[in-house]
């Protein structure tokens, strides 16, 4: 999968996640196997599209991934159960993501977690089109 091939995420991204404490990493063991970031909005393609959340209480799930070593093991449902249990703890109302159009296993992925596909964007600098999905999280503390 290339759509993290063309600078993307990079050392900037990575030390902004951490320094603004959004940026959550599994480990089994000693090693680091996953990780996530949980933020606020940063992306302005994230505006084009019609939310059933219409509030500003939402955040935005990125950078999703697993060590190629580790995948097929449930590793990504574990961040996003985190994710999901980290939201409502905060009282967030909706999760907002990207997902890479063509790559039916991550879209399927987020569809089977209760995922809504709200509309798409194209990223230039990927030259891919990403669905743009929400889940509605308000009243599942």
């Amino acid at each position: 999968m290339d759509q993290w091939n063309h600078g993307y995420p990079n050392k900037e991204t990575f030390t902004l996640d951490i320094n603004e404490s959004t940026q959550f990493i599994l480990f089994q063991e000693d090693t680091l196997v996953g990780l996530v970031s949980i933020n606020p909005l940063r992306n302005k393609n994230f505006f084009i599209t019609d939310y059933e959340d219409k509030s500003d209480n939402f955040k935005i799930i990125s950078r999703l991934g697993v060590h190629p070593d580790y995948q097929g093991k449930g590793l990504a449902g574990i961040l996003m159960e985190f994710c999901e249990n980290y939201c409502k703890s905060q009282e967030i109302s909706s999760i907002r993501l990207g997902a890479l159009k063509n790559y039916s296993k991550v879209v399927d992925f987020y569809l089977r977690r209760e995922y809504k596909v709200r509309g798409e964007m194209f990223v230039e600098r990927t030259n891919h089109t990403y669905y743009i999905m929400e889940k509605i999280l308000r009243g599942n503390k």
